[in-house]
Order: structure tokens, then C-alpha cells, then sequence
């Protein structure tokens, strides 16, 4: 709903808030406003959802002492002021009044009660305390920025570099973990010294010293129920259809997100008649790639008006740059343009858009998360998985998959994960900027005894892929003046689903088992006989010839582009090469050092 920004410094004041706010206009088009003490000066731009006339920040509580600038949306808040009601007096019907009164009342452990989206700024003036907090699966954005004794943060990184105090450049490593990962290794950007606070945390500060503090106010649970499938399924479809209702709480127009997958085909058919919207994107010279048809099926079923975006490459070269700028880092395909003309589309009627992320990584939806189960199988039978490598990337090798297949568990799900492979970087990096991805990965990647092999691969996931993610998502729909909801990420529900076994999840042949259960009698036949595919586009096509083709032409072969600062030409030439004389199909390479070279461009200042 809303874009935050502060500044501590001996140089805070409003005029420095204020190009800060300025840079962030579109995530708040409505109104803005700041507030100043002592070294702190800190501020929010509006975009109004729930209580558009009286819905105002900053929230203060009773005793003046508390003062409260957030970003997002709390969906149990009717409940939790239910609790305060007696004791505090509210001035409007907005959600992010609790958060003053429940940190008044409940002080730190305020954070653990809300269930919703948000980026949160707290003043505490009893002991010049600064309190920033992020939603448990980082969702809304938060980025932080220290050096000299300044210390800035913002709900997007454009507002950091907008400040004069910042001081960064394009960090080194991000470039080879963007190769291989498609993502910064979090809390890490894509800027040095620029960090996000990670989700499900709260940084604490002093605003004299600067001394901080991080804190986890939440993580995934360790103990694991023994329940049947009927007893989970009924369970699930308890939760789900809470947390669509929950999010469907607005005073203003509401509209969907709606592929013709089964993630987004139950947020609507929960929702009904209550989403009033669909939106869907269509390729209209290849339309063999578009589910719009299914899409369609449930537009009808509940009366919605269906709203279809045709995807063309002019189409997306038109806003490429845009939707760059909006996401602050190379995009990993061409699904974050396609949002954003979605989004586009959808701005002239709703301002709330609900989609189905989260669902893959919440159920398991994933064909790496079935074939690394099958590994003893898979080392011995490949064949069997040639469909599913196809499926996962043209571009990943089978033998390095088996080989790592034969290593062990985490070495496979790295190479199953990985774009560019440890052996193929330096074909594209230059020497000075090589790092062991691999080393980085198995790192980070430490299961946890006595949890099941499936929930730490997810655990892992939710901290690290799906980031990513939700941060396309939600910087390309704030971008277009949107928010956006992700019902598949309700605390509770995860809470849930991570507490079952991993029999529970997947089974030899498919994933989402819970949900098909759930929703078996709800939605045809013909959403879960259909094969996860991901999102089908022409890439092949659209970089073999016509407009796609030539734009990527005129940035991969310009010698002087700031992308050769970091890359060797040779190898990126090569692929665009062997791609267009159809010797293999590189298209989703082509897509990352597209989107790469568009990021460079775009921040080259930063180099």
C-alpha cells in the first residue's frame, strides 16, 4: 500500500526525506508525509487501500510516544484491535493504526501477532530507538544502508541512491551469483554496502549510536504431525480459504492475477464473485503457448470481466527499461515484463491484484523437488528424467546433474538450481570477478537435523528463490501504483504445511498432492491432469528472429556496452550465435545476459 524511507544522521532533515519520498512516488501516488526527531527524520508515501479518507500515517499512539510509518497491509487486524478496543481509542478503520497500539501495549512481541504484508518503521521516543521489522517471508521490501555514521533505509534501493549520503557501487560477487543463481546471495543486493533486512526479522537501533541490533521474531516449525492426507487436505482448505478472505479486505477495487495454473485457478475460485477482475497474458503469434483457454473456464464460472494482455516482443522492448528501473536488479526472464504490462492493463481498473506465488514453493510444485526424492533412480535411469531436465532448463547438462546426483543431495539441488555451472562461468565472467558459487551455496545450504529432506530443500527455497520472486512481483505492481497479495503465504498456512511430512507433499509421479486434494471437487478435471510447465513462451522463437532479435543483437554486440566491464564478449556472442543457427536452444541464457546488459545500462553511474 505504501512506500517507507529515514534517514539517521547529524544531516537528516526533510529536505533530505524528500527526494528520498520523491523517488518512490509510484508505490504511494496518493499522498505523503514525514516526521523528524532528533537525529531520525523518516516518512511514507500513500496508496490507499483500506479507510482511503482517514487512513493517514504517521499512527501515533495515545501518549504521542510511539510514531509508526509502514508499507503493506495487516489482515488480522479487526481481531487483534478487538483485544485493544478497551484499552486504546482509534481514529479510523485503517489496519496500520494496531501496529501504534499494539506496540504501546505488547511492546517487541507486537510483531509475531500480525498476519499480513508489511515493512514497518517504528519510533520508540522513550529510548530513542528506531525499530524496523519485515513480514515473515519478506513479501514488502526493505533495504538499509550504513557508512560514515549515516544510516539510511527505504522500501526500495532507487531511494537510497537517490540520497547523497549513500555511498556504493555495483558490488562485484552479485554479478557471478546472478549467473548462476539468477539471484543475490540475500541479505545481500546487488549494490555494496545496500542490504535487505531479512524476512521474519526486526532490526533494532539506536538512534544516537547507531548500535544495532537483529532479531527473529519467527521461524519455520520443527515438530512434525503425523495426520492422514484427508486430515491434512481438510485442514489446508480451512486455511486457504481464511487467508483468501482475508485478503480480500479493501476499500477499493480488487482484481486477480489468473494463468490458467492451478496455484492461481484456486486463489479465484475461493475468492468467486468477490474478484471482480482477471488478468491474463496472451502471445498472439504463437498462442500454442497460452493457457488463457482454462483461464477463461474461470473467469466464466464466477461472472469476473477476463481481461487479456497480448504479450509481443515490441511489447515488452517498450517497457524493458521501465520495469528495470522498477526492479533494481536483472530481471531473470521475461516474466517480470510480463507482469508489468499486466499490470499496466489492470492499473486503469483495480488498484489490488491477488496471484498464486508462493504456491510452488509452499506445496512442492516444483520438478526438482520430485526428482531429487527419485535420486537413487534418477543416477541409474536418467532416461526416465530426460522430459523433466527439459522442463527444469534447455540449458542445464545431464551429466552434470547425474554427476552431482552421485555426489550428494546438495551438491544435485545446486546444479538442478544453477543457470551458468562452476565449470562454464569463467567461459563468461572475467577472471577478476570469478567466486566459488558452489562453495557459497552448500554454505548456506545446512539441512536441519531431524526435518524432513523436502522441507529443508523448501525451507532453503522460501529463503533465497522465492525472495527473488516476491520482489519481481511486488516492485513491478508498485511500479504501476498496485499492491499485491499472496494468499499461498499466510503464516498459518505455511506454519501447517511445513509441519507435515514429506509424504504429504509429493509422490512419485506429481506434486501439490495436498492441494489437488483440496480442490479436487472444486475445480475440472483438467487443471490437475495438466503437467507443470511453468510459464510457456516463445523465447526460442523470439530470439531466433524479428524485433527481440535484433534489439538483443545491438546490446550483445556493442563493444562499448557496460555489461563487458564484468563479461567476456566471446562467450556471450557465441551463444546468441548458436542459438539463431539452431544448433542448441539458449534462450533462457539469452534472457540473463539481456536482462543483465538492461541492468547495467540503467545503473551504469554505479560501475
Amino acid at each position: 500500500m505504501c512506500g517507507i524511507a529515514g534517514i539517521i544522521s547529524d544531516k537528516s532533515n526533510h529536505n533530505s526525506i524528500f527526494s528520498m519520498l520523491q523517488s518512490i512516488k509510484k508505490r504511494g501516488p496518493d499522498s505523503e508525509a514525514s516526521s523528524s526527531f532528533k537525529r531520525l527524520c523518516f516518512g511514507y508515501r500513500r496508496l490507499a487501500i483500506i479507510d482511503p479518507e482517514h487512513g493517514q500515517q504517521p499512527f501515533i499512539s495515545q501518549n504521542g510516544n510511539i510514531i509508526v510509518f509502514y508499507n503493506g497491509e495487516i489482515y488480522n487486524f479487526l481481531e487483534l484491535r478487538a483485544q485493544l478496543s478497551d484499552k486504546y481509542t482509534f481514529i479510523s478503520n485503517s489496519d496500520g493504526e494496531i501496529i501504534a497500539h499494539g506496540f504501546a501495549e505488547w511492546g517487541e512481541q507486537v510483531f509475531s501477532k500480525l498476519n499480513g504484508d508489511f515493512a514497518i518503521s517504528i519510533l520508540d521516543k522513550r529510548n530513542n530507538t528506531l525499530f524496523l521489522a519485515r513480514d515473515r517471508f519478506g513479501i514488502k521490501p526493505l533495504y538499509y544502508h550504513e557508512k560514515n555514521g549515516n544510516f539510511l533505509f527505504c522500501s526500495e534501493i532507487k531511494g537510497i541512491l537517490s540520497n547523497p549520503l549513500c555511498k556504493t557501487r555495483i558490488r562485484r560477487n552479485s554479478i557471478a551469483e546472478f549467473l548462476s543463481l539468477l539471484y543475490p546471495l540475500y541479505p545481500e543486493s546487488f549494490f555494496e554496502n545496500i542490504y535487505s533486512l531479512p524476512p521474519a526479522c526486526v532490526m533494532k537501533i539506536s538512534i544516537q549510536t547507531l548500535e544495532k541490533n537483529i532479531f527473529s521474531y519467527w521461524n519455520f516449525p520443527e515438530v512434525i504431525n503425523n495426520i492422514s492426507l484427508e486430515q491434512a487436505s481438510e485442514h489446508f482448505s480451512e486455511l486457504i480459504n481464511d487467508s483468501v478472505r482475508l485478503r480480500l479486505q479493501s476499500d477499493v477495487p480488487l482484481g486477480s492475477f489468473l494463468s490458467g495454473g492451478l496455484d492461481s485457478s484456486t486463489i479465484c475460485s475461493i475468492a468467486g464473485e468477490r474478484v471482480s477482475d482477471y488478468y491474463t497474458a496472451f502471445f498472439p503469434d504463437f498462442p500454442e503457448y497460452s493457457e488463457f483457454a482454462l483461464a477463461g473456464k474461470i473467469a466464466s464460472q464466477f461472472g469476473g470481466e477476463h481481461h487479456i494482455t497480448e504479450i509481443t516482443p515490441e511489447g515488452i522492448i517498450s517497457i524493458i527499461h521501465d520495469a528495470t528501473r522498477a526492479y533494481e536488479a536483472p530481471h531473470t526472464g521475461p516474466v517480470g515484463y510480463f507482469i508489468h504490462l499486466i499490470s499496466q492493463d489492470a492499473s486503469n481498473k483495480v488498484r489490488v491484484l491477488l496471484d498464486g506465488n508462493g504456491g510452488d514453493e509452499l506445496l512442492a510444485g516444483y520438478p526438482r523437488y520430485n526428482m531429487i526424492t527419485d535420486k537413487s533412480c534418477f543416477a541409474h535411469d536418467s532416461n526416465k528424467y530426460s522430459e523433466k531436465i527439459n522442463s527444469l532448463s534447455q540449458d542445464i547438462s545431464k551429466e552434470l546433474i547425474i554427476k552431482g546426483f552421485k555426489e550428494s543431495p546438495i551438491s544435485s539441488y545446486f546444479r538442478i538450481n544453477h543457470m551458468i555451472s562452476s565449470f562454464e562461468l569463467p567461459l563468461f565472467l572475467k577472471k577478476e570477478f570469478l567466486i566459488d558459487i558452489s562453495s557459497e551455496f552448500e554454505e548456506r545450504f545446512s539441512p536441519s537435523n531431524g526435518i524432513p529432506f523436502i522441507n529443508n530443500l523448501q525451507r532453503f527455497d522460501f529463503s533465497n528463490s522465492l525472495l527473488s520472486l516476491l520482489m519481481i512481483q511486488d516492485k513491478i505492481t508498485m511500479a504501476n501504483s498496485i499492491e499485491n497479495r499472496v494468499p499461498f503465504l499466510d503464516y498459518r498456512l505455511v506454519d501447517f504445511v511445513f509441519s507435515l511430512s514429506d509424504k504429504l507433499k509429493i509422490d512419485k509421479s506429481k506434486g501439490k498432492i495436498l492441494l489437488r486434494k483440496a480442490m479436487e471437487k472444486i475445480l475440472p478435471e483438467e487443471f490437475f491432469s495438466a503437467p507443470k510447465v511453468g510459464t510457456p513462451r516463445p523465447d526460442r522463437e523470439w530470439f531466433s528472429k524479428g524485433p527481440l532479435n535484433n534489439f538483443a543483437k545491438d546490446i550483445l554486440f556493442d563493444d562499448k556496452h557496460p555489461m563487458y566491464y564484468f563479461i567476456k564478449k566471446d562467450g556471450v556472442r557465441k551463444i546468441f550465435l548458436d542459438h539463431i543457427e539452431g544448433r542448441k536452444n539458449f534462450s533462457q541464457r539469452l534472457w540473463v545476459f539481456l536482462n543483465l546488459g538492461i541492468f547495467l545500462e540503467e545503473y551504469k553511474n554505479w560501475i
